[in-house]
């Protein structure tokens, strides 16, 4: 269905975040900016998205952006997952992305290709000693 987010009513909207955030298992936190992801009928054109209220498209619309909010592919996204284990969550994923940026370490790089060592470290110095 082609969802115009400039025509949501207000009730519209915050049935549109509940969607987007219920669907949220990054951790995204930019409502201050002045393109937020959960706010496209701030900057959005109008989009096909799956569902029939706006709930239902909140929590497409999130699923359709997830990877660019989370700055990795989705097959990324699951080597990254797979690597740090059974206990790692989409949150932990994008911290460990911000981490490798601000340390310019491509993590999926190791995660992919390095040393197991190599990684397994990479993810102590991010998250702390006997993190996973």
């Amino acid at each position: 269905m082609l969802v115009d987010f400039s025509k949501f009513t207000d009730s519209e909207r915050d049935e549109f975040v509940r969607g987007f955030n219920d669907a949220d298992d990054i951790g995204v936190n930019d409502w201050e900016c002045a393109t937020p992801w959960g706010a496209p009928w701030e900057w959005a054109s109008p989009e096909n998205l799956d569902g029939d209220t706006p709930e239902e498209w909140g929590e497409a619309w999130f699923e359709k952006n997830r990877s660019d909010m989370l700055g990795c592919s989705s097959e990324d996204e699951r080597t990254l997952l797979d690597a740090m284990g059974s206990q790692a969550s989409g949150e932990d994923v994008k911290k460990f992305l911000d981490w490798g940026e601000e340390n310019f370490v491509d993590v999926v790089e190791l995660a992919k290709h390095g040393e197991e060592n190599e990684f397994y470290e990479a993810l102590e110095k991010c998250f702390g000693k006997g993190a996973q």
